[in-house]
């Protein structure tokens, strides 16, 4: 708790502490033990991962820390994660901002590539609330088998 906090209030934590718990969520999710962290997490977080919806699950709207459970069950059934490099990671306010490097192996297939992600981590309190994730797309649908998506007629 911050300075001149009493109990039971929603303190703000500062942006040292806020990059401190996405570095544990990051090393955890590289670890493979994403569970480790959800005592960071908000129980109505909400995850926006931008990008078409023939990606689903990887693309589209998370909300809550179940859904976010069964989502992490999914990507690691058909995704490897083999490295996991953080280029950026700065926080201001209630925010952090961070660009990731990965290099991700399709289990089924075999076939790795090279991606890049940029996510923001919103928090109130010490809890994220929201993350906004915007994954090279192309390069996930080539990887995933799901390369017509990147043809398929826009409205």
């Amino acid at each position: 708790m911050r300075d001149g906090a009493s109990p039971g209030t929603d303190a703000t934590i500062s942006p040292e502490e806020i990059v401190a718990r996405v570095r544990e969520v990051l090393a955890s999710r590289w670890a493979g033990r994403r569970e480790d962290t959800d005592r960071l997490y908000s129980p109505d977080v909400v995850i926006d991962s931008l990008g078409p919806p023939e990606l689903k699950p990887y693309c589209g709207r998370i909300a809550g820390l179940q859904a976010l459970r069964d989502f992490r069950r999914a990507f690691i059934v058909e995704l490897q994660v083999l490295e996991n490099e953080t280029l950026d990671l700065l926080a201001e306010g209630c925010v952090a901002m961070v660009r990731r490097r990965l290099v991700l192996r399709n289990r089924g297939t075999g076939a790795a590539c090279q991606t890049l992600v940029w996510e923001r981590y919103r928090f109130s309190g010490d809890k994220i609330v929201e993350i906004i994730q915007q994954t090279d797309t192309a390069t996930l649908a080539r990887l995933l088998g799901r390369g017509h998506v990147l043809s398929a007629p826009t409205d």
